[in-house]
């Protein structure tokens, strides 16, 4: 079978190896040049090559490197040419704290070859000091002894039709440091968008995304006719929210925060779409401000899909936002998919800052309805034994507790009402006498 039919690609970072077809480009970095160097990286020797023209990112390999030097030649010229492309598509780049970002092909002391993905991509601390990077672990040499693919050669490794795995796991890191996730929608797009290895005919709006799992790029396009420049922005929009210290979980930005980003550039309300894929609605997100009339002020506010409402009449008037909490007090049963902040719109997950719950009360009790029919329950737990608490703190704060919150929990349907006087961190927890003494 030849190489246009071979390429080994992940789908899903734990879903295993696919195989898909592959295009063939040139590239125009044909006289590039690796600079060769060693590094000890977690007490280990390794080798390293970096493009002169390109710092931001090196190959790394074990010592005594087993790759032969044109082929990692080849894989650079490709990858450089391919980069290219993705920061065109994607308008930032890897934080510069997180550079040079280490490429490794072979399984290695970092990199233990695991059967259930062809690749994955993190962060991790070389040197032993506090200095964060970013690196990722592509086992293309493996791959390529095994006789599993017959690309990554000095003949082919350069093709544009044989960096989807490595644009893939590069393009993760772009979100690093900046953002709670790093979405395999954006970087599953961008990778087949370059090397051609998926078919997009109409871009964006292409059903492929959903088949090769990219579904939230698709949605985007169907719903909103967002465009590549729209990606940008949006993408621009997140990092400029980091840049300025306004990252929700801080430093980073959350979820709703980009996806804000995407309704101030497409002029449009996206979170019907974004519970539609799954998101949770505290993930999603949404501004809660209160309609004056005379002293009192009424809160009115409905998720697209009824996941999250807040009604109410408060004698203070305070804008308010639902976001998933970065931290969290520490709780043995505690859930972190099963908890929300409902929060000043200023607030931020810092540490030192002021408990969520003490910059405003509602004067007045309002009624929160909250469904979790998004989450399985955590195992060990009963949903039936589900109670509402509210955090008495921040983490690391002092009075760092729990209250119980009186609610009703409709266990059939997954959805809990309460009426609360204030706004802070609340969960549903399994308490702890109930677990001690199991489901009874």
């Amino acid at each position: 079978m030849s190489i246009l039919s071979r390429l080994i690609y992940t789908l899903t970072r734990i879903a295993g190896l696919v195989v898909i077809s592959a295009l063939v480009f040139a590239s125009p970095f044909a006289a590039a040049t690796l600079v060769h160097g060693t590094d000890t990286l977690i007490g280990q020797a390794f080798d390293t090559w970096q493009e002169p023209s390109d710092a931001t990112w090196r190959f790394a390999c074990q010592s005594p490197c087993p790759i032969p030097l044109p082929t990692l030649q080849a894989a650079a010229n490709g990858f450089l040419a391919a980069k290219s492309q993705l920061l065109s598509l994607s308008g930032i780049d890897t934080l510069p704290a997180l550079r040079p970002v280490d490429i490794f092909f072979e399984s290695n002391s970092i990199c233990p070859l695991s059967s259930s993905f062809a690749g994955y991509s993190s962060t991790y601390f070389p040197h032993g000091d506090n200095v964060q990077r970013a690196y990722a672990c592509l086992f293309l040499w493996n791959y390529q002894q095994a006789g599993q693919i017959d690309y990554f050669t000095a003949a082919s490794a350069g093709l544009a039709s044989s960096q989807t795995l490595i644009v893939h796991e590069y393009a993760h890191s772009i979100f690093y440091g900046r953002h709670v996730y790093s979405y395999e929608d954006f970087v599953r797009y961008w990778s087949y968008r370059i090397s051609g290895t998926v078919p997009l005919p109409q871009g964006l709006c292409s059903q492929n995304l959903v088949t090769y799992s990219a579904p939230l790029i698709y949605q985007l396009c169907q719903q909103y006719a967002a465009d590549d420049s729209d990606l940008r922005a949006a993408l621009a929009t997140m990092d400029q929210l980091y840049q300025q210290g306004l990252g929700y979980n801080a430093p980073r930005t959350s979820v709703s925060q980009l996806r804000q980003g995407f309704d101030d550039r497409l002029g449009v309300n996206t979170a019907s779409m974004w519970l539609g894929l799954g998101y949770a609605p505290q993930e999603v997100g949404g501004t809660i401000t209160p309609t004056h009339t005379g002293q009192f002020h009424y809160y009115d506010f409905e998720l697209p899909d009824g996941s999250f409402k807040l009604h109410g009449v408060s004698t203070v008037s305070q804008t308010l936002k639902l976001e998933q909490p970065g931290c969290l007090p520490s709780h043995p049963f505690l859930d972190f998919r099963l908890a929300f902040d409902v929060v000043a719109a200023t607030h931020h997950e810092e540490d030192g800052m002021p408990p969520p719950e003490l910059p405003f009360s509602f004067g007045n009790a309002t009624t929160i309805t909250y469904s979790y029919a998004h989450e399985p329950a955590p195992v060990g737990i009963n949903p039936e034994n589900y109670r509402l608490y509210r955090a008495t703190a921040s983490c690391g704060q002092a009075g760092l507790g729990w209250q119980e919150i009186t609610s009703t929990i409709d266990t059939v349907n997954k959805v809990v009402v309460a009426n609360v006087a204030r706004g802070g961190t609340y969960a549903l927890l399994q308490p702890e006498p109930i677990f001690s003494n199991g489901f009874d």
